[in-house]
């Protein structure tokens, strides 16, 4: 069961995403923009991170601001100063204490995939009298552990970066909250993994947070209205994009559409073409797999048993 829990930005978060958004399409477009440039991939991951967190964007801001190489300094200052004010009253983190207040008592896992986020929302938790289990990969093995049973046995909430998202049974829960959702469908798969799987007794319920005219709100109406990913059976999300041919990762061509224009309309139809593409490639799969369990009658009971 899967839904979506919109946050209703601030003026000064709308504003401030925005302001973000067209320095990175600058960067990365400008007079010695393309994809070579020396900070393509952080100007990607700081996309990222403001569909995660303030705190996680300011951090990047500052580290450029400090290390500009043909930024804009000046700029990148600017730009960490808003985040800073924005973080410390996040529409986000007001959402999710929403949400959570709503389960009525049940445990939750909330991912994120930024450490500051993750920060973030564990001090927000606990400022709320909510004492959460925390995991991530900084942890050693043992101190994973004993989150992992602090959560099963005491704490209602496990915050995990994408650390928890592999290898771990978690059925003792069902809800997982995407806190940001990854732009790479596989991760958001393994995620719901830990919890719907062999040995889960009731009905998962999967929420995602995110904010219209956001990136994540593009890739979100890809994922789950177009190409229905929450309906598909483990493993089909990545042979769907196995019979898709883009020129890079699915990554990186949600980041060179949104990139390529700052015009919400431009955008809207880019982002459609890639929709288009991608229920190609569904249909293209389901008729591989429609001819395959004709062919191989035993192979399609098989994986209906299991």
């Amino acid at each position: 069961k899967v839904e979506t829990k919109w946050v209703t930005q601030t003026p000064v978060e709308r504003v401030l995403y925005r302001q973000v958004s067209e320095f990175v399409a600058d960067a990365v477009h400008g007079e010695h923009g393309g994809p070579g440039r020396p900070h393509y991939f952080t100007l990607m991951v700081l996309q990222k991170e403001m569909g995660s967190s303030w705190a996680a964007a300011r951090a990047t801001l500052e580290r450029l601001a400090q290390r500009p190489d043909g930024l804009d300094q000046r700029r990148l200052r600017l730009l960490a100063a808003r985040a800073e004010t924005a973080a410390a009253c996040s529409s986000k983190v007001r959402t999710l204490q929403r949400v959570l207040a709503g389960l009525g008592g049940e445990k939750a896992i909330v991912f994120t995939q930024f450490r500051s986020t993750q920060d973030a929302i564990v001090r927000a938790l606990r400022e709320s009298n909510v004492e959460p289990a925390v995991f991530h990969g900084e942890l050693g093995w043992r101190e994973k552990e004993e989150a992992l049973e602090h959560f099963r046995t005491a704490a209602p909430v496990l915050v995990s970066t994408e650390a928890g998202g592999e290898g771990r049974n978690l059925q003792f829960s069902r809800i997982v909250i995407n806190y940001d959702l990854p732009w790479n469908p596989m991760r958001v798969e393994q995620r719901i993994g830990r919890v719907h799987r062999l040995g889960q007794r009731h009905p998962v319920r999967v929420v995602n947070l995110a904010a219209r005219g956001t990136i994540e709100a593009y890739v979100l109406e890809i994922l789950d209205r177009k190409i229905r990913m929450f309906e598909l059976v483990v493993g089909e999300m990545e042979e769907i994009l196995g019979t898709w041919q883009p020129a890079g990762s699915f990554e990186d061509e949600v980041f060179r559409r949104w990139t390529e224009s700052t015009n919400p309309r431009v955008r809207k139809r880019r982002f459609a073409e890639l929709a288009q593409h991608l229920v190609v490639a569904r249909r293209l799969y389901q008729q591989q797999k429609d001819s395959e369990d004709w062919l191989f009658p035993s192979t399609a009971e098989t994986r209906e048993e299991s």
